[in-house]
């Protein structure tokens, strides 16, 4: 079992902006209305690794999903919130509920709003920010990973805040 489907299942994510994949590596993400789907990924790290780096909770946010829209092949994508106010997250679960994907933003603010058409997901967050990823490979192709702005409240994958 994966990190990401182990964390998921305590409703837990981890407190770094990512794009976590439950059968591979992690990316640093981040909010770019300007790149394509609105989302910027930076270098892949391991997920296991940055938790096993922290054994303490400190940068574990409890998450509360909600707002599903099911697809035709039983999959369910979610938008949620994290224990902060200005959490959000936006995730792909398989027909048993597992995770296959879920991304983590610390100041995105919730993504309340779904739609699927044409295998993208588009989430809009309550402070009107718009994410679109491919349901079945949200890292792409590697077009969209390049090294993410650090704004304020950014946090890296070390999980401390980013300068």
């Amino acid at each position: 079992m994966s990190a990401l489907v182990r964390l998921w299942s305590r409703e837990l994510l981890p407190i770094v902006d990512a794009l976590h994949l439950a059968d591979g590596p992690s990316y640093e993400a981040a909010l770019d209305p300007g790149a394509p789907g609105g989302l910027r990924l930076g270098p892949a790290f391991d997920l296991a690794g940055w938790l096993a780096a922290d054994s303490t909770s400190e940068w574990l946010t409890a998450i509360d999903p909600h707002h599903p829209l099911r697809l035709p092949d039983g999959r369910a994508l979610h938008g949620g919130e994290g224990a902060h106010g200005s959490e959000g997250f936006a995730a792909c679960l398989d027909a048993a509920g597992r995770p296959e994907w879920v991304l983590y933003l610390a100041e995105s603010n919730p993504f309340t709003e779904i739609t699927c058409r044409g295998g993208l997901a588009t989430f809009r967050s309550t402070a009107g920010h718009t994410v679109t990823l491919p349901v079945t490979s949200p890292a792409g192709d590697g077009a969209r990973r390049e090294r993410p702005s650090r704004g304020a409240g950014a946090t890296t994958p070390r999980g401390r805040p980013g300068a």
